[in-house]
């Protein structure tokens, strides 16, 4: 398990510089998204958990302002580093640390956000165990992840897996309601809605769609959010 964290957080210091920065983007949109659909108020206190270069953290923090508090954590020193030096407002924290295993106090937190990186983890159940744990009662978590494949990302995991070939990074498979219920509800949480939307994103040309690619994740995607009460 720790080789896979020391696995995953080399992926992504290598990939930091170019992360979300090549081609079209989806993670500005969806993280917005997924923070309107959070409802947050002035003065709320939220972390983002596997924050990355702020695609949530950043738009949480504008809506919660100086008042509030706003920390993202990441396994990925270079991503801190780089969402730190990007940070928009003073109020803004960013801290290096594994998402299983959160230093912070118990019920710390009105909402806690995890976009895009809760099949990463080895255990979802024990990172979703200790979002639980830092969440004042009454607060909310707020995820989303990728839904089915698109066509043409399974040509190209198809086409991998004929030479020889795996995709960046493998992840465990929770791109549908079931799944998340059976992570959700042993895990504590409960009121659970589930919201779709879909985006297509275009690309200027085949270099930048390539470039894209070598970011870990293609951008022909659509995504599910599901906001969550304790």
């Amino acid at each position: 398990m720790q080789d896979h964290k020391e696995w995953v957080k080399k992926v992504f210091d290598r990939a930091s510089a170019s992360y979300g920065e090549k081609g079209c983007c989806f993670f500005e949109y969806f993280g917005t998204r997924l923070v309107e659909l959070a409802k947050l108020a002035r003065d709320d206190q939220i972390l983002d958990v596997a924050t990355g270069k702020g695609a949530v953290l950043f738009p949480a923090a504008q809506v919660v302002g100086p008042q509030g508090k706003a920390l993202g954590i990441d396994i990925s020193s270079q991503m801190i580093e780089d969402a730190q030096a990007k940070a928009p407002y003073p109020w803004i924290e960013l801290q290096q640390m594994d998402a299983e295993h959160l230093l912070l106090p118990d019920h710390s937190f009105d909402v806690v956000f995890c976009a895009f990186a809760l099949f990463f983890f080895p255990s979802a159940p024990q990172a979703l165990s200790e979002f639980k744990r830092v969440l004042k009662p009454g607060g909310r978590l707020a995820v989303s992840t990728f839904s089915q494949r698109a066509v043409l990302d399974r040509w190209i995991v198809e086409k991998m897996g004929e030479l020889g070939m795996t995709s960046g990074v493998n992840t465990i498979s929770i791109d549908a309601e079931k799944p998340f219920m059976e992570l959700l509800v042993p895990a504590g949480f409960s009121s659970i809605e589930f919201h779709r939307e879909s985006k297509v994103f275009y690309h200027e040309n085949a270099e930048q769609w390539w470039s894209s690619l070598s970011g870990l994740m293609d951008c022909d995607r659509g995504s599910s959010s599901f906001l969550l009460k304790i």
